[in-house]
């Protein structure tokens, strides 16, 4: 093992005794909990259906976020210390030494996607734009994808039209990691415009970002934003960067994961917009 590695790998285990053990806000060394006092996975797993009960009982034009928050605050959870990583996992399931490479940019939706389908996350409808992920760890994520209303270009006056008629439609997505102890740890958004006619497509970027949030994520760089026309068939708009988070002990930051990650909204030649497989 080198003296690098030697040396992250205690400062990760003494990081556990600091008042910045940022999960459970106490401080594991000087003020330990019994292990009964703990909040485990399974216990987590028992709140996600109060919590999607509780959300899908709201009205129309109640705040997904808000209500979340007040949840966490009357539901508080006390997670069980980690010594590998101390705090929420951002990604849970992914290998740090992965996706560091900004031409093989990791891919959230479809790490979201995968993770559902093998049986590890649990996603649950909320309204007709917002699901709720929930991981294997205590993160979970909040995906929100807006559909606009379809528009129709008109034909010039005295023409005949002969080809199928073009069709655009506004679209956004975003995502956002939670932990159950109430931090916000990223987020990401972006939107766009999508023209097509039946058989083809293709698109315009609008608007997009990927933000760092408490002290999960506190590095955000090599940004960029814009759309690919992948084929006649499908085009996405999409955001990308470089994202780090660790913690601090001191002055001194402590890098936990790097990754390359990658967020975007798709659209086929028929104006179906890409969603997250949910599964209850």
């Amino acid at each position: 093992m080198s003296m690098v590695k030697k040396l992250l790998n205690a400062l990760t285990v003494s990081a556990l005794g600091l008042s910045l053990f940022f999960t459970s806000g106490v401080n594991a060394a000087s003020n330990p909990l019994p292990v009964e006092d703990y909040t485990t996975i399974e216990e987590v797993q028992e709140l996600e259906i109060e919590l999607v009960n509780t959300l899908r009982a709201l009205p129309a034009d109640a705040s997904i976020d808000t209500e979340i928050d007040n949840f966490l605050i009357t539901h508080p959870v006390k997670p069980m210390p980690k010594t590998e990583y101390p705090g929420p996992d951002p990604m849970p399931g992914v290998d740090p030494k992965e996706y560091t490479n900004p031409n093989e940019p990791f891919d959230v939706p479809a790490y979201i996607d995968e993770e559902i389908e093998q049986g590890a996350f649990r996603a649950y409808t909320i309204n007709n734009n917002t699901d709720l992920i929930f991981t294997d760890d205590y993160t979970f994520f909040v995906q929100n994808t807006v559909e606009g209303v379809e528009q129709t270009s008109p034909t010039p006056e005295g023409f005949v039209s002969v080809a199928a008629a073009s069709k655009k439609k506004h679209a956004s997505t975003s995502y956002t990691a939670k932990s159950w102890v109430g931090l916000k740890l990223w987020s990401g958004y972006t939107s766009g415009w999508f023209n097509y006619n039946g058989s083809k497509v293709t698109a315009e970027h609008d608007s997009s970002y990927i933000k760092r949030a408490s002290v999960s994520i506190w590095q955000v760089d090599n940004y960029r934003k814009g759309k690919t026309d992948i084929s006649t068939k499908l085009a996405e708009v999409y955001c990308r960067a470089n994202v780090s988070w660790g913690y601090k002990i001191g002055d001194v930051g402590i890098t936990i994961q790097d990754k390359y990650v990658k967020l975007y909204v798709r659209s086929n030649e028929k104006g179906e917009i890409t969603r997250h497989r949910t599964i209850n």
